[in-house]
């Protein structure tokens, strides 16, 4: 199944269209998604009404600070993103394009969106054909660029619980480790598939089918030549995630209630950890939970349920509004650019 995904992509494809977003696993996903959510209102007597109260006496000013903050992730994800494509050569090569940083950063809306509503973290194909297209470059190409991204955001994710988990400790707060043992695995997870294709090379692509051969080794370029300029983009990274920390941070005051600063910044991890399971779109149903239960070594439940709701209509709620506009406006820019290449060809030469 994955090599027919991978050869559709690879081989000139359009983007996911509604048919493939409204699916039989996305609606099964969503389905279970409201019922997780559903038993956990019941099972822990969740007043959603006192959550709602808190919400609307909340203050807007803060509330808005936060939705400028969730968009400035948007775009620095969009710079390091353009940063790692640089570093695996695209823009150097002959017949290649580096994207500008606001086509990436419009790129990545769009990626999260199909995030959002699809299944199996589609946007991070989405994102990969988009890119490519947009460069100039193979998919397997852009799909090693993606994968970098990856690794390098698991370590962030990481060092910065291991930060967050000493903070909370020191103000004498119980935390969880189960949160720093996952994202370890998956640093762990990430390390053995760099050396992996460190000690493996290109010996693997003679065992792929000929359609899949050339693209597993743009895939395995792009991958390995995205290491480079680490300080750079281990700077975006951090910037990245302390962000995400912030708009938290901003939520929360915006109800008038009060959080430590690792406590905030390990609320931010854990949601970013239940984001990356595909089980459902966008995390829900999963995300929730774990973040209203983080809360709870500092909050009331009610506070911890109007928290993560507020928050959630942000890092959830924003990216299904702007994210679709994200896409629609993206893909009406390739139309008009397409437009005006065939144009520009079909017009007759000067004598």
């Amino acid at each position: 199944m994955l090599s027919r995904i991978v050869a559709k992509m690879a081989g000139k494809q359009g983007p996911p269209s509604l048919r493939r977003l409204v699916s039989l696993p996305t609606l099964v996903s969503l389905v279970l998604a409201a019922l997780v959510l559903s038993l956990l209102i019941t099972r822990f007597d969740i007043n959603l009404g006192a959550a709602w109260r808190q919400i609307r006496g909340g203050n807007v000013l803060w509330y808005l600070l936060a939705l400028a903050v969730n968009f400035s992730v948007l775009f620095l994800r969009g710079f390091r993103w353009r940063l790692i494509a640089g570093n695996a050569g695209i823009g150097r090569e002959a017949g290649t394009r580096l994207p500008g940083r606001l086509e990436s950063a419009v790129i990545v809306q769009a990626g999260w969106f199909l995030n959002a509503v699809g299944w199996l973290r589609m946007g991070d194909g989405y994102r990969a054909y988009a890119f490519g297209r947009s460069a100039r470059v193979s998919f397997g190409l852009s799909l090693g660029v993606i994968a970098a991204e990856r690794v390098m955001d698991v370590v962030a994710i990481l060092l910065l619980f291991l930060l967050a988990l000493a903070g909370t400790a020191a103000e004498g707060l119980r935390g969880s480790a189960v949160f720093v043992v996952v994202s370890a695995a998956m640093v762990a997870v990430a390390l053995a598939f760099i050396l992996a294709l460190v000690a493996v090379g290109r010996r693997f692509a003679r065992m792929l089918p000929p359609r899949l051969r050339e693209q597993y080794i743009r895939f395995h370029e792009g991958a390995l030549g995205s290491f480079r300029r680490l300080p750079a983009v281990g700077f975006y990274s951090f910037a990245i995630w302390l962000c995400e920390a912030l708009r938290l941070f901003l939520v929360v005051h915006a109800l008038g209630l009060s959080v430590s600063l690792p406590l905030v910044l390990l609320v931010s991890l854990v949601n970013a950890v239940l984001t990356t399971i595909p089980f459902t779109p966008g995390g829900i149903g999963f995300v929730e939970p774990g973040v209203v239960g983080a809360l709870t070594l500092a909050l009331y439940r009610d506070d911890a349920v109007a928290v993560a709701l507020l928050d959630r209509s942000i890092n959830y709620g924003s990216v299904i509004v702007f994210g679709a506009l994200a896409l629609a406006f993206y893909e009406l820019l390739v139309v008009r650019r397409r437009a005006k290449i065939e144009g520009a060809q079909a017009s007759p030469s000067a004598p």
